[in-house]
């Protein structure tokens, strides 16, 4: 029973993501904006994309090692 739960459940959200993507197609159709329109304050992510990258590399091996560890105490 559980499959067939999920296999409804991916259909559905496939068909809701298409539909409000032909919706905001249809409104692009009016053209590129205005160059005078204001457009949101432009943030630099590269100030800490090293940080954020290490980070993700001690997580990475922290998940590792614990997986590990799990498995040699089912051994």
């Amino acid at each position: 029973m559980r499959p067939q739960i999920h296999k409804i459940l991916t259909w559905v959200l496939f068909l809701g993501t298409s539909a409000t993507m032909l919706a905001q197609r249809s409104t692009a159709d009016s053209g590129p904006p205005s160059p005078t329109s204001q457009r949101g304050p432009q943030l630099p992510i590269d100030d800490s994309l090293i940080a954020l990258f290490c980070a993700g590399l001690i997580l990475g091996c922290y998940v590792v090692i614990k997986n590990m560890k799990a498995k040699r105490k089912l051994d």
